[in-house]
């Protein structure tokens, strides 16, 4: 049969009736004792199960924190070391000769709709007059 390991978890596997009650005067204790000290009516609990729970939580803390600094550290050197940041400026070079092609096409193409618009209204124009000569007053 597996075997617990910690201190926490012997209690917890244990089924006999005095060991549940002991799991449940000292989890109450606990409470308790956290409410008092909430309260500032009693110090940290001196119980021993608490402060190594304790102990671990901080240390679990810690650890989180440091694998993120390592992992924000990893990431930021990850991508510094790759060539997409090198290919940044060129690649934003690339855009903007893009887009100004892009105006220079869009202002040929409306420079020639409106040369051509105007010579259709010339042509319209001309049509009136020719109308308007050769109408019968």
């Amino acid at each position: 049969m597996h075997q617990p390991t910690s201190p926490t978890a012997a209690h917890i596997h244990t089924y006999e009736p005095h060991g549940i009650l002991d799991k449940f005067r000292s989890t109450k204790r606990r409470l308790i004792q956290q409410a008092l000290t909430k309260m500032g009516k009693a110090d940290c609990s001196d119980d021993s199960e608490y402060q190594v729970l304790r102990d671990r939580q901080l240390e679990l803390t810690s650890n989180v924190e440091h694998v993120f600094v390592h992992m924000k550290s990893f990431v930021t050197n990850l991508v510094c070391a790759h060539k997409p940041c090198s290919d940044t400026p060129r690649r934003l070079r690339q855009k903007e000769l893009e887009h100004r092609e892009n105006l220079k096409l869009d202002y040929d193409s409306a420079v020639r709709k409106l040369r051509k618009a105007r010579e259709s209204r010339e042509a319209a124009d001309v049509l009136r007059r020719d109308e308007k000569v050769l109408s019968p007053p």
